[in-house]
């Protein structure tokens, strides 16, 4: 014959059974509420960053930079440039780096020495305007003749900087001109270009 439980035995069950469904009402009611607070949170984030907020300025901390390429580079991207004309290999040049379209890499001022009779007259010599590129430079264009002092100025056109040579040795009074950027090249013949008023101030020595 099966004996009931003592009474006292009953309610320790209830009062566990009780206290366990409680211990699942307070689970589920914590577990909703930190659901509830993640997507709130979540939805003020995106709603920050759709807004110019948090995500573009961060974004904003870390711009891209532009690689500036180094003078080997520059170095063997002329003598490309000689093999490919036919001129002589062996020809030496003095060069200048400078950022003459603003984009970040310094571009290059090429003025050949020798042979003399290939690269120069009386007048001066031959001077080529090389763009950095992304891995090698690209040749604007020759300007011939040239000779030093020459400057580079900080006025500019179509987005470059205007080179600032001098034209000495001919019968006409020596003069200085501007060489600008006409959207595709310089100008090639200083000789053929009107006096231009150099304040020094504005304009950055190059060669000497």
């Amino acid at each position: 014959m099966l004996r009931r439980p003592q009474p006292k035995l009953w309610a320790e069950y209830r009062y566990s059974f009780r206290a366990t469904e409680l211990s699942f009402s307070l689970d589920a009611m914590n577990s909703s509420w930190l659901g509830n607070l993640l997507i709130l949170t979540t939805t003020l984030l995106l709603a920050a960053c759709g807004h110019g907020g948090c995500c573009q300025r961060e974004a904003s901390l870390t711009p891209m930079e532009t690689a500036d390429l180094d003078d080997s580079v520059m170095r063997g991207s002329v003598t490309a440039f000689l093999q490919q004309t036919g001129a002589p290999v062996s020809s030496l040049y003095e060069f200048k780096r400078i950022d003459l379209d603003h984009d970040g890499r310094r571009d290059a001022l090429v003025l050949f020495k020798n042979p003399y009779g290939y690269w120069c007259d009386t007048h001066g010599c031959t001077m080529l305007v090389m763009r950095a590129g992304s891995d090698k430079f690209e040749l604007v264009n020759a300007i011939q003749p040239v000779r030093a002092p020459l400057y580079v100025s900080n006025t500019q056109s179509n987005g470059w900087k205007d080179i600032i040579v001098r034209v000495t040795g001919r019968w006409d009074e020596s003069k200085d001109v501007a060489m600008t950027y006409n959207g595709a090249q310089y100008a090639d013949n200083p000789s053929t270009m009107p006096p231009y008023l150099l304040a020094s101030n504005t304009a950055q020595p190059v060669f000497y």
